[in-house]
């Protein structure tokens, strides 16, 4: 469906820390490994988003449940903004909800356990495609 969109991809690369003690260090390269391509245990933060100006998106966590930025909330992607300083964390989406609001959105924190006493710090925008969501998720 991206590939019908005429405009460049942008990619989404999440920010991960490692929060751990210092006789971790010889099993960082490990603890990457384990999150690299599972969402699942990073609390639904991809590491990786591709995204296009007018794709569909899906909403996978609460933001504003005021402004309808709510966990399954659809939207379309208007514009991505890079600040002048160039600085990756700068970075914010703009996206039309079904409802005709627009919203800018940021990146989140989410901290995680990975094994005893080692943590991953993930920022990343809690956004996915949904061209192919399932009827389960679309009747929420």
């Amino acid at each position: 469906m991206l590939k019908k969109i005429s405009s460049s991809e942008i990619y989404l690369v999440a920010n991960d820390t490692i929060d751990c003690p210092k006789n971790f260090a010889k099993k960082r390269s490990t603890l990457w490994k384990k999150l690299e391509n599972d969402d699942t245990r990073t609390a639904g933060l991809a590491k990786n988003i591709v995204v296009i100006i007018g794709a569909k998106i899906m909403i996978r966590r609460n933001i504003d449940v005021t402004l309808g930025l709510v966990h399954g909330a659809i939207g379309t992607i208007m514009s991505v903004s890079k600040s002048i300083n160039a600085c990756e964390d700068n970075i914010s989406i703009t996206i039309k909800l079904n409802d005709e609001n627009k919203c800018t959105i940021q990146r989140m924190s989410a901290k995680f356990q990975i094994m005893n006493d080692a943590y991953v710090i993930r920022k990343q925008f809690p956004i996915c495609l949904s061209y192919g969501i399932t009827v389960h998720k679309s009747q929420g």
